[in-house]
């Protein structure tokens, strides 16, 4: 259900898994719950993550800090306080 933000049991399935990439198709407060149970867990942590159209609401939470070294799929974010996006 949406309402989930307990990752801890999928978080297992995925570091028994040992899978190169994890495709993520989470949105909005679902996403950034998922990737702050990530950065929490290290064998998991480690793991390359592609997440697909991650949404404006994540991305300007979760910050570019965070999101650095995973692959966004997904329309560009204007919002984001950067030097093109301030022309």
């Amino acid at each position: 259900p949406p309402s989930v933000k307990n990752f801890g049991p999928v978080l297992e399935q995925i570091e028994a898994a040992k899978p190169d990439v994890v495709i993520i198709t989470l949105g909005g407060e679902r996403l950034v719950a998922l990737i702050d149970a990530i950065d929490g867990k290290s064998p998991v942590e480690s793991i390359t993550k592609l997440i697909i159209h991650p949404g404006n609401y994540a991305v300007r939470t979760l910050g570019l800090e965070r999101l650095e070294g995973t692959y966004l799929v997904g329309n560009y974010v204007e919002t984001l306080k950067l030097p093109a996006n301030e022309k």
